[in-house]
């Protein structure tokens, strides 16, 4: 126990020092640098967590090295300036380049290993492989030349791939590692656009799902059918907190989360980007119908609980069959859209 906090002394500093370091390069070495300075930090914390699966952390770490290896060898042409920016070699390297930060990003078509390491993590290191993980690759695609149509693709896909594979999931953290690979596709589509959105936008997203992180730690909470028997123990306070931050998390306005969106949206629509940014919205309001849904069936779980002396069982299930909160739910994302388009 004391030697694990004392190895979270030393290399959590280190970890949130890199991106600094990256921010502060002046070279594509540098930036490589504090690449591995940030896996190198984070392996021992993955190392001293008990419950966590070695195959994760080898395929983690074989995915990190093949991806710096890779970024490594595409930096060396850029750092010596060997290549015309107009050869297809040139071409060629930036694709390769763009693919290693991708492939460190955990999005479409490499998120495979980011969810296997998520399910084996702890919650602290989820918000970590969520938040502070990301940070250096997405500071590195701003010195690059991004050909924005791939790029795109590459949001868009991750996008859809996420809200498809987050449909009746029980596990929290891999509904949060999907909502993760959903709100890195909103970051990287404003990074060829505006750097300060995206700095806001990590802020909002850190800050929700930290909160959000730190509520299931304390609370010991790994499933959706565990949230149920929270319901029945703790205060109405904490349920009303936890559900706030999951629908600002989707995006509802005019929560926290929704102002993050809304800047993307803005800037977006400003850059003729209607098809994109429509995906994207579509996309949020499936993981926002997913978060609604979640905790109106814990309500009706503890309804049925409390009123199951004093209700007759058929009449119960009859009413479940109405199935009114899809109703809800459409009637608060058909606002969400239409309120979108009026303001723009």
């Amino acid at each position: 126990m004391f030697f694990s906090m004392y190895m979270n002394l030393i290399f959590i500093p280190i970890l949130m020092l890199s991106p600094l370091m990256c921010i502060s390069s002046n070279n594509w070495f540098s930036m490589w640098i504090s690449l591995e300075l940030n896996m190198l930090s984070f392996i021992p914390l993955l190392i001293f967590n008990k419950k966590f699966i070695s195959d994760s952390l080898i395929l983690y770490f074989l995915i990190q090295s093949f991806s710096s290896s890779i970024f490594l060898f595409s930096s060396l042409f850029f750092f010596f300036q060997l290549l015309n920016y107009k050869s297809i070699l040139f071409i060629i390297f930036n694709k390769m380049f763009l693919f290693s930060l991708i492939m460190k990003l955990g999005i479409f078509p490499f998120h495979f290993w980011f969810i296997k390491l998520i399910l084996s993590s702890s919650w602290m290191n989820c918000f970590i492989i969520s938040s502070f993980q990301k940070i250096i690759p997405m500071i590195i695609l701003f010195h690059i030349l991004i050909h924005y149509i791939l790029f795109f693709f590459l949001i868009i896909f991750s996008s859809l791939m996420s809200m498809i594979l987050s449909l009746n999931l029980m596990n929290l953290r891999t509904i949060l590692g999907f909502s993760s690979l959903n709100h890195t596709s909103w970051m990287l589509m404003s990074i060829p656009l505006n750097k300060l959105f995206w700095m806001y936008y990590m802020m909002f997203y850190s800050i929700i799902l930290f909160t959000l992180i730190n509520l299931f730690n304390i609370l010991n909470l790994n499933y959706i059918n565990q949230m149920n028997l929270m319901f029945n123990f703790y205060k109405n306070l904490i349920k009303v907190f936890i559900f706030f931050n999951f629908i600002s998390l989707g995006g509802l306005p005019p929560l926290l989360g929704f102002l993050s969106k809304w800047l993307i949206i803005n800037l977006s629509l400003n850059f003729f980007l209607y098809l994109q940014i429509f995906l994207l919205i579509m996309c949020s309001l499936v993981f926002l119908y997913i978060y609604i849904l979640m905790f109106i069936n814990m309500i009706m779980f503890n309804f049925s609980i409390n009123f199951s002396i004093s209700m007759n069982f058929f009449i119960w299930k009859k009413f479940i069959n109405l199935n009114f909160y899809k109703f809800i739910f459409m009637f608060l994302s058909t606002n969400l859209f239409f309120f979108i388009i009026f303001i723009f």
